[in-house]
C-alpha cells in the first residue's frame, strides 16, 4: 500500500509540474513580452506545484521529515526522465537543473506538509494559503 501510494505521489506530481508547464505556455502565447511569462513560472512555481501535490497525496502515509525528502529525490528523478523522454532534453542540461529542480519540490512538499497537517484543523492553514502565493 505504501509503495504504491509512493507511486502514485510520483505520477500525481509531476502530472501536475506537467499541467503548470501547459499553463505557462498557454499564458505566453498571450503576452507580447513571452520572457518574463515564462522564466518565473518554469523556475519555482512548476517544482513547487509538483512539491506541493506529492504532499496532498502522501498525507495518509504520515511521514518524517527526512522520508519527505527522500521521496522527493525520487519524484525528481521522475521528472528529469520525463524530460528526457518527452522533450529530448540532453543529459548535461538535466544535471544542471536537477538541484534547482529538487529544491523547488522539496519546498513544496515542506509547504505541504504544514498545509495539509491533519492535526491543525484550526484555521492557520489557510493563513499559509495565502504565504505560499
Amino acid at each position: 500500500m505504501k509503495v504504491w501510494r509512493l507511486f502514485l505521489e510520483m505520477l500525481a506530481g509531476n502530472a501536475a509540474g506537467g499541467l503548470a508547464c501547459w499553463l505557462v505556455y498557454g499564458l505566453s502565447r498571450l503576452g507580447h513580452d513571452n520572457t518574463a511569462i515564462v522564466i518565473f513560472p518554469s523556475l519555482f512555481l512548476v517544482p513547487f506545484t509538483i512539491g506541493l501535490v506529492s504532499a496532498w497525496v502522501w498525507r495518509p502515509l504520515e511521514l518524517r521529515v527526512g522520508e519527505a525528502m527522500l521521496h522527493s529525490l525520487s519524484c525528481t528523478v521522475v521528472g528529469l526522465l520525463g524530460a528526457f523522454v518527452a522533450f529530448h532534453e540532453g543529459i548535461v542540461c538535466l544535471l544542471i537543473v536537477s538541484p534547482a529542480l529538487y529544491l523547488g519540490i522539496d519546498a513544496g512538499v515542506l509547504a505541504g506538509r504544514s498545509w495539509f497537517r491533519r492535526k491543525d484543523q484550526d484555521g492557520m492553514n489557510f493563513y499559509l494559503a495565502a504565504i505560499a502565493i
